[in-house]
């Protein structure tokens, strides 16, 4: 990974997680969120926000990432097509912009999903805090 930040990774992250491929955070994007203004428990990893999935996925290391996307028109869209409340329905979308600092992205699933690894004691929320309409 190309930066000029010198990370520190959670210690449960998996070998070669960031994936290659994965840049310094940087950019505005959006992000579910239950409360506004959102609170850490609103950007937990993948796993843990989902622990009953298999995570016996291809790319694990992906699982350990959480969610973001780069265009607001897209996870509005993600929205409507989950309305339901245990889905998306009740969710908030948040917006921010993201700095090296955060952890490392990677655009992974879709061109504009984009997936955040977040460096130990990182605190997106202090970032991504601007209710979206």
């Amino acid at each position: 990974m190309r930066n000029n930040v010198s990370y520190t990774w959670p210690t449960d992250y998996p070998k070669d997680t960031p994936p290659d491929g994965s840049v310094p955070a940087d950019g505005y994007v959006y992000r579910f969120a239950s409360t506004v203004p959102p609170t850490a428990d609103d950007f937990n990893m993948y796993r843990i926000d989902n622990p009953t999935c298999d995570h016996s996925i291809k790319n694990e290391g992906i699982t350990y990432g959480l969610s973001l996307w780069s265009r607001l028109d897209r996870i509005q869209k993600k929205k409507l097509r989950y309305p339901e409340p245990e889905q998306f329905g009740n969710k908030h979308i948040v917006g921010g912009e993201l700095t090296p600092e955060l952890g490392a992205t990677r655009s992974t699933l879709t061109r504009y999903h984009v997936t955040l690894w977040k460096q130990a004691n990182a605190e997106p929320h202090l970032h991504i805090f601007k209710e979206e309409l």
